[in-house]
């Protein structure tokens, strides 16, 4: 639980520097860490965390902020922030390397620093993408914060919501970055670094996932060095190296296993864990949560996910979010956050990245089908498809098999990712009135999304898979739905997985060997076939989901909180009404629809904007 924000400029409006620091910090939600602040004549600076020594500093005209759990990769900086604190090494890296200091720090952070003397800031989150930052440009300034919360509270922040941005939402069920939910906003992707100056500012990247296949290291050895990596991973994870007062979130996957297992090796006492189950047998996954359990030892914090657990809590998890978020699975993670809590636990590792990072995604294993198909002699393929226009064969379901698969063959990587998603370009006449279609752009999340792709430092497309889901996936969508309902719920949380280290040492597996034998996971599963029980190593790949069209169907409450969502939005006018209607009717079929996807995103989209009045 931290939070950074501050503003560097804005000399030309007639008020107390304090005054605009005042206004973001009186808005911050926590108030629970230490605070730190430094107002200068023409930047203030405030940061908030769990440790009280070190976070803010100024030297001379220079403000600087740092949050997170940072590590120094030099020893003049290790020994500057032992003696003075992580601010006052970040100051002194910045003196000596510049923008170069990115290459001296890693581990979760987000820092600020500002130079009032050369009108400079630099800014900057981690790797991963663990922490995030915010930005908005007034005239003549800048004013950044860890979420758009923050950064609105800036008295000369304006604020509006662009139709873009909604259907930008929709499309993904988050806002991805570098956009936000509003207009006058911005917010820095994983490993990218802002550069500030008079006015003027610069977004780059400073790391990519470098990935570099090891091909001169066996298959065994690789192996051996993954476990040890993973394990190390853990053992920087815990809060000042101790195990005590941390705990597991633990779905039964293998990677909350892996961590639970680790963590129970490195605690004097049996490790809590806490896992969420479901009546539905087709969600639950406690049978495999309980092997781990058995297997390691733990003391074990089950808790049972009903329809009034959602309709008690959805609006304000929704209010929680500093922009729309439709990802259903914060509600489980927040509950099992709130059991962390009342178990006595401060802090949860979470195995959270295992996926991106190791492709453990079950899209890759169904790409190769695709890939392979791709590979075939151009003639072959054609013979294949037109082999799909025979009279006879239309009449079979191998034929409709197919004639989907050909087709989807022709969709290039990434877009083919996305075949499943509703928002493709050519439904949207049916979602937006004419005028909103002339307005939007529906080809950009499109296009960001092949942008990432094309931008992973490496040419195989398993690699580029998992570069775009550790943007997509992971830092935009997965890491903010953690991190957000374990403060809300008041608990830290940390993720072993995206150790620097380990994601380093992981890009260089061969990218054969994840899906070896057309098994997910492959080697992974190999490499800790020891230590996991058995039940995991077979089970399924399974998501973190819940129940809600099947809760819609059977509880009254929840049902009418969803359509009353619904209505309410029908009545802003951001979509066509007789879309929101065809979305309620085909929802309350009792057979599946493609539409049942969508009520949870609209229902959250309205939930959020009525918590979310635009300033006047």
């Amino acid at each position: 639980m931290s939070a950074l924000c501050g503003w560097i400029g804005l000399t030309q409006y007639d008020r107390p520097p304090a005054v605009g620091l005042r206004a973001m910090t009186d808005a911050y939600r926590g108030r629970r860490q230490s605070e730190a602040s430094s107002i200068g004549r023409q930047a203030s600076i405030w940061a908030a965390e769990d440790r009280s020594r070190g976070i803010v500093s100024e030297v001379g005209e220079i403000l600087a902020g740092i949050v997170g759990q940072p590590r120094w990769r030099d020893p003049a900086l290790i020994e500057e922030q032992r003696q003075r604190g992580h601010a006052a090494a970040l100051v002194r890296a910045y003196r000596e390397h510049d923008v170069g200091l990115l290459s001296k720090i890693s581990g979760p952070f987000a820092f600020a620093i500002l130079d009032q003397a050369t009108g400079k800031a630099l800014l900057a989150v981690d790797r991963m993408g663990i922490h995030a930052l915010y930005f908005s440009s007034p005239p003549g300034g800048l004013v950044f914060g860890s979420t758009a919360d923050l950064v609105r509270s800036h008295p000369d922040v304006r604020t509006s919501i662009p139709l873009q941005a909604i259907y930008n939402y929709l499309h993904a069920y988050v806002c991805r970055s570098p956009g936000t939910i509003y207009a006058e906003q911005k917010k820095l992707g994983p490993g990218h670094f802002l550069r500030w100056e008079n006015g003027e500012e610069r977004v780059e990247p400073y790391w990519r996932t470098p990935f570099e296949p090891d091909r001169s290291k066996s298959e065994g050895e690789l192996a051996e060095e993954l476990v040890e990596q993973v394990r190390q991973a853990v053992r920087r994870s815990l809060p000042e190296g101790r195990s005590e007062g941390v705990g597991a979130f633990l779905s039964g996957g293998l990677d909350s296993s892996t961590v639970t297992g680790m963590l129970s090796e490195m605690s004097a006492v049996p490790t809590k864990t806490f896992t969420i189950g479901f009546d539905e047998s087709s969600y639950d996954e406690m049978r495999f949560a309980d092997a781990a359990n058995r297997k390691f030892d733990t003391q074990p914090h089950r808790y049972y996910l009903k329809p009034g657990d959602v309709v008690a809590m959805v609006s304000q998890i929704a209010a929680y979010y500093d922009e729309p978020f439709g990802n259903s699975s914060a509600i489980p993670a927040y509950f099992c956050a709130a059991e962390a809590r009342k178990g006595g636990v401060s802090c949860l590792l979470a195995g959270d990245g295992g996926d991106e990072i190791l492709a453990g995604n079950s899209r890759y294993l169904d790409q190769q089908k695709y890939i392979r198909f791709s590979k075939l002699p151009t003639l072959l393929q054609s013979t294949l498809g037109l082999a799909t226009r025979v009279p006879i064969l239309r009449r079979t379901s191998l034929w409709q098999k197919a004639s989907r698969f050909i087709g989807r063959a022709g969709v290039p990587l990434p877009e083919r990712l996305e075949a499943y998603n509703f928002w493709q370009v050519e439904r949207m006449p049916e979602v937006f009135e004419p005028e909103a279609l002339r307005q939007l752009d529906l080809e950009a999340p499109w296009r960001e999304m092949r942008t990432t792709y094309e931008g992973a430092a490496a040419s195989d497309p398993i690699q580029r898979m998992m570069h775009l889901d550790l943007k997509q996936a992971l830092a935009d969508a997965d890491l903010k739905k953690v991190t957000g309902m374990c403060e809300l719920a008041g608990i830290n949380v940390r993720f072993p997985f995206l150790d620097d280290e380990l994601v380093a040492f992981c890009a260089t597996i061969p990218p054969e060997l994840h899906l070896k034998g057309g098994r997910l996971r492959a080697f992974f599963k190999d490499a800790f076939r020891d230590f996991l029980p058995e039940e995991i190593l077979q089970k399924k790949k399974h998501g973190f989901g819940m129940p809600f069209y099947e809760w819609t169907r059977d509880d009254q409450k929840l049902r009418e909180l969803a359509y009353d969502s619904l209505d309410s939005l029908r009545s802003r006018d951001l979509l066509r009404r007789d879309f929101i209607d065809v979305v309620k009717r085909e929802h309350a079929r009792q057979e599946p629809t493609g539409y049942d996807g969508l009520v949870w995103d609209l229902m959250m989209l309205e939930l959020w904007l009525q918590h979310h009045p635009l300033k006047k």
